[in-house]
């Protein structure tokens, strides 16, 4: 920032206020959940899921993924996730390493297609300034939730088919 200030001299812009708001609205209601215990909650849900098909976590934990990050609108809540798709995948053969890195990115494209991420509104403002003026949130989810879906069950049936190797 001293570099782009006093040599280049760009000059700083305001601080994002909305989307600083809209991090601490969605920060205070995922801390809200774990402190009521909603997490292990909905941990528990997973884990049910996951352990009834557990030749498919490859496929399975990045959909859990998804619908956790799209439902609670931070890319954080898959840290609760990680532990109990590691141990299934250990139990049942499979690398870790599949099911867990197509989790996060699923997680992370999530984040694009919520409607309460700070992201989406981020994309918002920069399709307002645009000369795309009639995008709005519907357009935005229209186009997203199903580019996102579909991407993740690509790069899940990718991981998938990867040469099956099982851990030791």
């Amino acid at each position: 920032m001293l570099i782009m200030t006093f040599v280049l001299h760009v000059k700083p812009s305001d601080p994002p206020i909305t989307v600083i708001l809209i991090m601490i609205a969605v920060i205070c209601a995922a801390s809200t959940m774990q402190a009521c215990g909603g997490l292990d909650f909905l941990v528990m849900i997973a884990e049910k899921i996951l352990r009834k098909n557990p030749k498919m976590i490859t496929v399975l934990a990045p959909i859990v993924s998804y619908v956790f990050t799209f439902m609670c609108g931070t890319g954080h809540i898959v840290y609760s996730l990680l532990p109990v798709i590691n141990e299934i995948s250990i139990d049942t053969g499979v690398r870790p390493e599949r099911p867990i890195s197509a989790s996060v990115i699923s997680s992370q494209q999530a984040i694009t297609a919520c409607p309460i991420s700070a992201a989406t509104v981020a994309i918002l403002a920069f399709m307002a300034e645009s000369p795309y003026t009639g995008v709005n949130i519907f357009t935005l989810l229209f186009v997203c939730i199903p580019a996102t879906l579909i991407g993740n069950c690509c790069s899940s049936t990718c991981s998938y088919q990867k040469r099956k190797r099982t851990c030791r």
